[in-house]
C-alpha cells in the first residue's frame, strides 16, 4: 500500500533529518520504493490503495513450469533482481579498502 508508507515517511522524515537518524531512514524508505516498483513489474501491487483493489503489474510471469518458483526465476524479470543484488555487491566492494579485504597474516 504505497500511500500508507508515503503517510509514514512523510510523518517520520521530518522528525529525523536533523539528526543521526536520517541516513538510515533515508534508505529504509528508497529501499522500501524499490521494492515496491519492483514488485509492480510481476508481482503486482496496490497503487490504488485505498480507493482501489486493482493489482498493478508490467509483466506477467507464465507458469511455464511445475512450480511458480522455477517459473520466476526462469523468467527474464529475474535478472533485474540479480542485477540490483551484483550492483550493491559491487558498490560494497568499491568502498572498502583493499586491506579489508585480504585475510589476516
Amino acid at each position: 500500500m504505497p500511500l500508507l508508507w508515503a503517510a509514514i515517511a512523510a510523518l517520520v522524515l521530518p522528525l529525523v533529518w536533523r539528526s543521526a537518524a536520517r541516513a538510515p531512514a533515508l534508505a529504509f524508505f528508497a529501499g522500501l520504493l524499490l521494492h515496491l516498483f519492483l514488485d509492480s513489474i510481476n508481482g503486482g501491487i496496490l497503487w490504488g490503495a485505498p480507493f482501489s483493489t486493482q493489482l498493478f503489474h508490467l509483466v506477467t510471469v507464465p507458469p511455464t513450469y511445475g512450480h511458480w518458483v522455477i517459473s520466476f526465476l526462469l523468467h527474464w524479470t529475474f535478472a533485474l533482481e540479480l542485477a540490483i543484488w551484483v550492483w550493491a555487491a559491487w558498490l560494497y566492494r568499491r568502498s572498502r579498502p583493499l586491506s579489508a579485504h585480504r585475510p589476516p597474516v
